[in-house]
């Protein structure tokens, strides 16, 4: 089982902050840099989930797989709070729902365990397909802080200056490593 696929199927139905929050942050008082302040938060969100290797608000998403792995299947973007469904083809390509699994949710590398085993499947991309949530109802405060400190640092240097293109400030980074899973870097 090589093949690896995620899809956002349900995307989060709020961002981990406002754009009203980003405008605070960034002393930013009128309307015509908006579009460019959301741009920024958004790239400052996907940023921050990528280096934290955690969804940030709640979403639903479809693991596709080319088959069951030897041992324990783990889940991407923690935290995850439920494994809706777990289907796959059978060696026919009949698709069938499998729920004999147990899943440990409650850490930073979840993962779901067969009872018995895992059923043979189809040699197929899509042999193996999980649905499942992951993320916070509200975005951890350093991620937060992390996000606008990002937009505001953006902002404020769109231009390199003197031919030297700053780095992401150091305060950001702590920040991050304090709340990263490390389990899956």
């Amino acid at each position: 089982m090589t093949y690896q696929r995620l899809d956002l199927i349900t995307a989060p139905a709020s961002q981990p902050v406002t754009l009203y929050e980003v405008k605070a942050h960034t002393r930013v008082d009128f309307d015509d840099d908006d579009m460019l302040l959301v741009t920024l938060m958004d790239a400052a969100i996907e940023h921050v989930e990528t280096i934290l290797g955690r969804q940030l608000m709640s979403a639903t998403y479809e693991l596709h797989l080319g088959g069951f792995p030897a041992g324990n299947l783990a889940l991407p973007r923690p935290p995850v709070s439920s494994v809706e469904s777990v289907t796959y083809r059978d060696r026919d390509g009949t698709e069938q729902t499998f729920t004999d699994f147990l899943a440990y949710l409650d850490r930073d590398a979840p993962f779901i365990a067969p009872t018995t085993r895992w059923p043979s499947t189809q040699e197929h991309p899509d042999a193996v397909v999980v649905r499942f949530v992951a993320g916070f109802d509200e975005a951890p405060d350093r991620a937060r802080v992390a996000i606008l400190s990002l937009v505001s640092h953006w902002y404020d240097t769109r231009t390199p200056n003197e031919g030297n293109v700053r780095e992401v400030p150091h305060h950001i980074t702590r920040l991050l490593n304090s709340t990263r899973t490390w389990a899956q870097a």
